[in-house]
């Protein structure tokens, strides 16, 4: 039984030895060098149809995550007055819960900021510089902007809105963390 082991082990071994000398000697095909090898590749240019195409879906796209950010910051002063109202249950039971109002206070600046950048972004889209009421490319090199800025701006937007939601919750553990309740002692 011993020896079959270790004959299995050899093989294996020698299985793998065999690979990576193989890999090790594998020839990489080498081009010749030629006078037209000098000269630059000429790059293709881009099909003026597939460009429309393209920033036709990007539009569409930046229009929907539009929609869904106005409807999430619709509820977020529901959110906030939850928290608030919770932060009023804790100050009720007489634990100091400033560390989590100032969290709050922070979190609602950050929103403010993070809305006016999703307002320029709502504008930019509104005015659709470049792109007929349908959607449709009328002019390229406007809808390519207009689809840049307002990508930039709604980027901007959810980075400043997820910095206040992490920021958040870390001041809400690190409150909890620090104002753990006290376990009472079992009794058998």
């Amino acid at each position: 039984m011993k020896t079959i082991l270790s004959n299995k082990r050899w093989m294996i071994l020698a299985a793998l030895v065999v690979l990576f000398i193989s890999a090790a000697f594998t020839v990489i095909p080498v081009q010749a060098a030629s006078p037209a090898a000098d000269e630059p590749t000429p790059t293709a240019t881009p099909d003026p149809a597939r460009q429309n195409a393209r920033l036709e879906r990007l539009f569409a796209r930046l229009q929907k995550a539009q929609e869904r950010m106005e409807a999430q910051a619709e509820k977020a002063p529901a959110i906030l007055e939850k928290i608030n109202e919770k932060i009023a249950l804790l100050k009720a039971a007489g634990v100091d819960a400033k560390p989590l109002e100032d969290a709050v206070a922070a979190c609602v600046a950050s929103v403010q900021e993070a809305k006016a950048k999703m307002e320029e972004a709502g504008a930019i889209l509104t005015t659709h510089a470049g792109f007929d009421a349908d959607g449709k490319v009328m002019d390229a090199a406007q809808a390519r902007q207009t689809v840049r800025e307002a990508g930039a701006a709604q980027k901007q937007a959810r980075r400043i809105t997820e910095k206040a939601i992490r920021d958040l919750k870390q001041a809400a553990r690190d409150f909890f963390r620090q104002n753990k309740p006290a376990q009472e002692p079992q009794q058998p």
